[in-house]
């Protein structure tokens, strides 16, 4: 995006949706799975609690049948068909008669409850019934189930059963009858007809005795009279239940009927019923409310997790239109330096190059980059100065030649001349040309420089005979102003170089050294092989270079004393095109003068 503060924005818009899409994830994930733990632990309770009250139900119905066949227990009695009252008459009329005192004993035994009168009483007929039975059930109304009861002796037989069975009776099966226990109930469900089911259960419970009075009321002696121990009751040292053959009878234990069992009294079962259909429509209508409990709690579950992810809607809305309204805000007030900084490089110009801004009041972001642009500014400054200065020393440079040119011409036109001054005006027209010339091509390498379209033609050169031949060449013009030129270095330094643009550096260094000595001076070359690097010097005799304008004298145009070499062929663009060739084969240069002349150092890359 070209926009900082578009970018800036969309960038932290992106960031944050997917931080709220993020936290309203976590957040419904989290909400959702508590929500469906909460309900499932609701579920469990609704569960729970309609399991419980089903069987409390169940228990209910099965308390109030067993309450009912125990009171029908209690209320069993049996009547002997023979005349029992004839016994007390017996007993009563015997004293006035002769002897008759002997006879009590016999009418007494008659009326007790020896084994043998039971057996025959139980065996020749005892009526068994629950006086008043249909009493206990109760009417059957809309908050009353209709009851039902039916008594059997041990063997199955029927002996009583409710009017509300009418031509139906109960079923006492044998495997009923066969896991039987006194007092312990037993229930069941049955269907007595077509859409008629019952609860019923089963109590197995002993017939009391119908006595006149209790044998614990007769005197001790009576007691062991007319009942004696049974054989179990005797000594244990007797195998048979008496007293041991071999030792004293043990004493007989003391009896306590009121806690004996009589185990010839008749045994009854009571089987009592009740209707189902009102515990069926009360669990019915328990399974209708687990069913709406059930159905409430998904539907509340569904319902708070849309009011959830509503809310989380809302509130990643709201907080993303507002933190976009801020955004723009706060984005806006932290770029102000920016747009300060913007409008003080909108007032630079060609004739102001001047940054005018408080580098102190930029952020510590901002400072580096206005140092930056400041300093390139003042490069640029420089840059323009330099172009000024260098349209001036062109005009200046080209002017002198043309201006020889042209009066060599007008004189040569203004009378006639012999061919021999003719040929001399010709010979000064064509100096003043190749000095044009010669400032022309070098304007242009140093065009191609930095355009970037002048390339190195590497290639094996041997440095040392480069700097021989280079010599050689301009040794003439050395001796011409009475200047001696020696060479001195090894005699090959293989290099892997361009040969033309080391040549083209050695002819400028000599020839600055030529221009720049003093008389009967010299000038020593020497190229040597030193740490992986070809080293050319040029030492010289001549006036040197003032400290102050070292740095300058690669600069184009630049002369440090202009009036000296006026008439110079030379416009100061020669050790411009040196410094950049050498920087463009990947070497450096350096200067050291002083005084007694100058030495100009040029290390180059041997890569060979």
């Amino acid at each position: 995006m070209r926009s900082i503060r578009l970018s800036l924005i969309v960038y932290f818009l992106a960031l944050l949706a997917v931080a709220l899409g993020c936290v309203s994830w976590l957040v419904y994930r989290t909400t959702a799975a508590t929500l469906h733990e909460k309900q499932v632990s609701t579920r469990d309770l609704i569960l729970t609690r309609y399991h419980d009250q089903s069987e409390e139900a169940k228990a209910d119905l099965d308390r109030r049948i067993l309450r009912q066949a125990q009171t029908m227990a209690s209320m069993l009695r049996s009547r002997n068909r023979n005349n029992e009252p004839l016994n007390v008459v017996g007993v009563l009329g015997t004293p006035p008669m002769p002897l008759g005192y002997c006879n009590i004993p016999i009418w007494l035994a008659t009326g007790m409850d020896s084994h043998l009168v039971w057996q025959m009483h139980y065996h020749r007929g005892v009526n068994i019934t629950v006086e008043s039975a249909d009493d206990l059930i109760p009417p059957d109304t809309e908050e009353q189930a209709q009851e039902y009861f039916q008594t059997f002796r041990k063997g199955g037989i029927s002996l009583q059963k409710s009017d509300s069975l009418g031509g139906h009776s109960f079923n006492l099966g044998s495997k009923i009858r066969a896991s039987a226990k006194l007092m312990v109930e037993q229930y069941d469900d049955l269907e007595l007809e077509p859409g008629l089911n019952l609860r019923r259960v089963t109590l197995m419970a002993t017939v009391p005795r119908a006595y006149r009075f209790h044998p614990s009321s007769l005197p001790p002696a009576w007691q062991r009279i007319l009942f004696p121990p049974p054989k179990w009751s005797r000594g244990p040292g007797d195998k048979k239940g008496g007293a041991s053959s071999k030792g004293p009878a043990s004493a007989a234990p003391k009896l306590d009927f009121a806690k004996m069992t009589d185990p010839t009294a008749p045994t009854v079962f009571i089987q009592y019923a009740s209707d189902t259909s009102l515990l069926e429509a009360k669990l019915a209508q328990f399974r209708t409310e687990r069913d709406e409990r059930l159905a409430n709690l998904e539907t509340d579950t569904i319902q708070a997790l849309q009011v959830l992810r509503m809310r989380l809607f809302w509130i990643c809305t709201i907080t993303f239109v507002g933190i976009v309204t801020g955004g723009f805000l706060l984005v806006r007030l932290g770029l102000a330096p920016l747009a300060r900084m913007s409008e003080a490089v909108s007032q630079v110009s060609e004739k102001d190059f001047r940054l005018k801004l408080d580098q102190d009041k930029l952020p510590a972001e901002l400072q580096p980059i206005a140092q930056r642009l400041t300093q390139t500014l003042e490069q640029l400054q420089k840059a323009f100065v330099r172009e000024k200065q260098a349209a001036a020393d062109i005009s200046h440079e080209l002017r002198t030649p043309l201006a020889a040119m042209m009066t060599n011409m007008e004189i040569a036109l203004k009378k006639s001349r012999t061919p021999e001054e003719y040929r001399e005006l010709l010979l000064d027209i064509q100096d003043s040309g190749k000095q044009m010339a010669q400032l022309v091509e070098r304007l242009l390498a140093l065009a191609r420089l930095d355009a970037g379209a002048e390339h190195l033609k590497s290639e094996n050169v041997d440095a040392a005979e480069v700097a021989r031949q280079c010599t050689h060449m301009v040794k003439p013009l050395a001796e011409a102003r009475g200047l001696a030129l020696r060479y001195h270095g090894d005699e090959s330094v293989p290099v892997f170089t361009d040969s033309g643009k080391l040549r083209e550096i050695l002819n400028n260094l000599l020839h600055n050294a030529i221009e720049y000595n003093r008389p009967h001076g010299s000038i020593d070359v020497d190229v040597v092989r030193d740490n992986g690097h070809c080293r050319v010097r040029v030492r010289d005799t001549g006036i040197g270079i003032a400290h102050d304008v070292k740095e300058r004298i690669f600069e184009r145009f630049f002369r440090a004393d202009p009036s000296r070499h006026a008439d110079s062929p030379h416009a100061g663009l020669g050790l411009s095109i040196v410094k950049s060739y050498v920087d463009l084969m990947g070497g450096s240069i350096a200067v050291d003068s002083g005084d007694q002349g100058s030495t100009f150092t040029v290390d180059l890359p041997v890569r060979t």
